[in-house]
């Protein structure tokens, strides 16, 4: 970064606090996100897709961690220990050489990577492993990984005098092809679902529209974050500092959103209502006429122990259940 402030921008102490008070909350939702994803794939039955994918997301979390601890150790180290130096804090922060702000790089470049390789592999397996589809984004990835870690390894040799816009080549190619991986997996995620949605119900259509914009929602948050580090970074602006903090958690907050949303939209189920015959005199029930696929009236009465009658209202998105087990104790009526 320079420590010239060009118009409308920040100083790099500024950009730097600013950006680790930015990063403090989405860190903790991660945390929180993490959790419940762990919740989830413990309750089902394990196979090696969910391995993979709790594998995965801990080694995002674990990055995610370090990306945060790295970024405080150098905020701290700037505005503290270097703040009555030569130059005070913005020379410190304008120096690309720190072992704490390497390790910085090194954690965000890696959930980047890692997060479009994701939305990559969803696209790919929604496309019942298209091969076309595979080798484009094998190809891209390949692309973004060289691009990235090229950009780090010319960032860990600058000189204290020069800053990361001189790397601005790789740069700008890490962001484009982030961007180009996001688009294309967004577009055609939401292609695959439309197409699909028009040969099922209509009850069922809707619940693929509203997974079809959570997905949009999700990519455009993401997808938005890139396109505005990547202008930043090309006007040389202090503040992409900012974005850089808040993309390293966004990275995995979004792939991570877009599964939790995803499984909690297809384990919504019809109430059941379990109806008890234990203790009946009768072993016959009038529950009112059913139409076939129609639903089932909404109110019938139960001969009950004491020659009373019970009541049962059942809604017409209820579905009623008989006890089996209490029905070997039922008297025949013969």
């Amino acid at each position: 970064m320079s420590t010239v402030i060009p118009p409308h921008d920040i100083s790099l102490s500024k950009a730097t606090l600013v950006g680790a008070w930015s990063e403090g909350p989405l860190y903790g939702l991660s945390i929180a996100l993490y959790i419940v994803l762990v919740r989830i794939l413990r309750r089902d039955s394990t196979n090696v897709q969910k391995t993979v994918l709790l594998g995965v997301a801990t080694l995002q979390i674990v990055i995610a961690t370090m990306h945060y601890i790295a970024s405080l150790a150098n905020m701290m180290n700037g505005l503290l220990t270097h703040a009555q130096t030569a130059g005070g804090s913005d020379a410190y922060f304008a120096a690309s050489k720190h072992p704490a702000f390497i390790l910085e790089l090194f954690c965000y470049y890696t959930n980047f990577v890692i997060g479009d390789a994701l939305m990559a592999w969803r696209c790919y397996v929604a496309w019942q492993r298209n091969l076309v589809i595979g080798v484009t984004f094998m190809v891209m990835l390949i692309g973004s990984f060289i691009s990235v870690y090229s950009t780090l390894g010319h960032i860990a040799s600058l000189t204290n005098e020069q800053n990361l816009f001189e790397v601005k080549g790789w740069a700008v190619s890490m962001c484009a092809i982030s961007v180009a991986i996001q688009i294309m997996a967004t577009t055609l995620l939401v292609w695959k679902i439309l197409r699909n949605s028009s040969r099922i119900l209509p009850r069922s259509r809707r619940q693929h529209l509203s997974v079809v914009w959570m997905i949009v929602e999700s990519g455009a948050i993401l997808t938005a974050t890139t396109v505005t580090l990547l202008t930043l970074y090309t006007l040389e602006m202090n503040a992409g500092t900012i974005i850089t903090a808040v993309t390293s958690q966004i990275n995995f907050l979004i792939p991570t959103s877009i599964f939790i949303r995803a499984r909690m939209k297809g384990d919504i189920r019809p109430e059941a209502c379990v109806v008890p015959l234990q203790g009946y005199h009768r072993s016959t029930i009038g529950l009112g006429s059913r139409s076939r696929g129609g639903p089932v009236s909404d109110r019938a009465s139960l001969p009950s122990t004491n020659g009373g009658e019970m009541a049962v209202t059942v809604t017409t998105k209820v579905d009623t259940k008989i006890d089996s087990s209490s029905v070997a104790t039922l008297p025949s009526h013969d």
